[in-house]
């Protein structure tokens, strides 16, 4: 990482959601710039690799091993200097802190840069030199652009990314596919969430998921571990019935999987947005969470909330109804927008017939 007034972009966020929504301006500040560098979270190195073959100017946040309870007070010290001094040693002019935490606007005052961008709010004026007022009443994706393009001028860029998936990962998603005996459309289902606020009822997803199958729609499920247990217990609901889980939690897969889908449907989550930037069509089940902040990006995307509104002092964390904004949503509702987005694509995809 060597090379004379580097730009960083520090942006070591631990939701897959914040991570996708940035991610576009990442490409587009390393297009318009190779020598920048990159400050992220381990585990969405591959993406950047996925978007960005050759790049290799990243900083990775050690976050993981601060975290590991096995690792002592002392060593989790030493791990944090050593990539303290990593960053240092960059001895950039110019560095973008995206996330905008307190940890990140620590680690930006240490870095040493002689100018430092973050949002305001946070005691910013103890950590940044050039404090910006961000619209985060605006969709958050645009908000990680503003930190960019008064300082750093690039090109706006789109919310899809031209992820590059190597052939094994796409032969791993046709092989489950082919094991499940999954040939005509499907679709893909993320039962879970971050926060119980954002989860749909188990006892709605089994009902939507026998409506899918009447119209001979098949259906995949994703998640990781606490995903797959809300499965189980969809899948007790209706009888023990084998339902079709991709367990493969790798990014590479997982966005194949996508890529062969017709719609995603899902809660408030990183799947949901890493769905929509892969391009298809995004069904999402919104509760408390602020539409206009965190809404699904992409036309063939629509947001879908219950018939039952919220209280004047509701939020996500003191609902007087019991959160009523998500849990009154009915599968009907759901199956209609995925027969319209089906019909839709079938509309858009040219005619094999000659």
């Amino acid at each position: 990482m060597k090379g004379k007034n580097q730009k960083i972009l520090l942006f070591p966020t631990h939701y897959l959601g914040n991570f996708i929504l940035g991610l576009p301006w990442l490409i587009s500040a390393i297009d318009e710039d190779p020598t920048t560098i990159v400050v992220l979270d381990s585990r969405f190195k591959p993406f950047i690799q996925l978007a960005l073959n050759n790049y290799t100017e990243i900083l990775e946040y050690p976050r993981n091993e601060l975290k590991n309870e096995k690792n002592s007070t002392l060593k989790k010290l030493n791990i944090y200097l050593n990539f303290l001094s990593k960053l240092r040693r960059i001895k950039s002019e110019d560095l973008f802190d995206l996330e905008g935490e307190r940890f990140t606007g620590v680690l930006s005052r240490l870095s040493g840069a002689k100018n430092r961008f973050g949002p305001i709010g946070k005691n910013s004026t103890i950590f940044y030199t050039n404090p910006l007022a961000l619209d985060f009443h605006n969709h958050r994706f645009n908000a990680f652009g503003q930190t960019l393009s008064d300082k750093f001028p690039i090109k706006n860029p789109t919310h899809i990314v031209n992820y590059q998936i190597h052939p094994t990962a796409k032969n791993n998603v046709t092989n489950f596919l082919a094991i499940n005996r999954i040939k005509n459309s499907f679709v893909v289902i993320h039962s879970g969430a971050s926060a119980d606020y954002k989860k749909w009822p188990v006892e709605k997803f089994s009902k939507l998921y026998k409506m899918l199958k009447a119209i001979n729609v098949d259906v995949v499920w994703i998640g990781m571990e606490e995903d797959q247990k809300i499965v189980k217990k969809i899948s007790k609901i209706l009888n023990n019935e084998n339902l079709n889980q991709f367990t493969e939690t790798k990014y590479p897969e997982l966005i194949a999987l996508l890529k062969r889908a017709d719609v995603f449907i899902g809660g408030d989550s990183g799947p949901m947005h890493l769905a929509a930037s892969v391009g298809i069509g995004v069904i999402a089940l919104f509760g408390p969470s602020i539409e206009s902040i965190w809404a699904p990006l992409g036309l063939q995307s629509r947001v879908i909330r219950g018939s039952k509104r919220c209280g004047k002092n509701c939020d996500a964390h003191n609902c007087e109804f019991n959160h009523h904004c998500l849990t009154s949503l009915n599968p009907e509702s759901i199956l209609s927008a995925v027969t319209a987005i089906r019909i839709s694509k079938i509309i858009k995809t040219p005619s094999n017939s000659t």
